[in-house]
């Protein structure tokens, strides 16, 4: 499963072509929804929605919704962290939470460029007794 930041660095500077396409070629690509959602809403040329419409076309089953269970968890890490630390926005970190759980329910991998960020929802998917496997920028 890959993050914004992945398919971010793919399209804009043709970071992880390799390892985007063997995934792809082997079905096992998977893109969360809410991914999907950051692209859209990040697109600020005709280049950057025919390129997302690529990705959305290529990928077909691939991307993955997320369920209730997935949002609850979600919520519940967020709720962890703003209990440990302090007030958070919860919409600064949203999406992040979601594929985070995400990744959990499909039992995938999480590749992202942003393992700072997404370490600190493991750790929290971790104190709620779930596992999540992170990996860095593939290349």
């Amino acid at each position: 499963m890959v993050d914004t930041s992945i398919i971010i660095g793919y399209l804009r500077y043709g970071r992880y072509r390799d390892f985007l396409h063997k995934l792809l070629r082997d079905g096992r690509l998977l893109l969360p929804g809410p991914v999907l959602g950051e692209l859209y809403a990040g697109a600020s040329t005709h280049e950057d929605l025919r390129d997302i419409e690529t990705i959305r076309r290529s990928l077909g089953v691939g991307i993955v919704g997320t369920d209730q269970e997935q949002w609850v968890l979600a919520g519940r890490c967020l709720a962890g962290y703003a209990k440990r630390f302090g007030g958070i926005r919860p919409r600064d970190h949203l999406v992040d939470a979601v594929v985070a759980a995400a990744a959990v329910f499909f039992r995938a991998v999480l590749v992202t460029e942003n393992l700072t960020d997404m370490a600190r929802w493991r750790d929290e998917l971790g104190r709620l007794k779930r596992r999540l496997v992170l990996q860095g920028s593939p290349e």
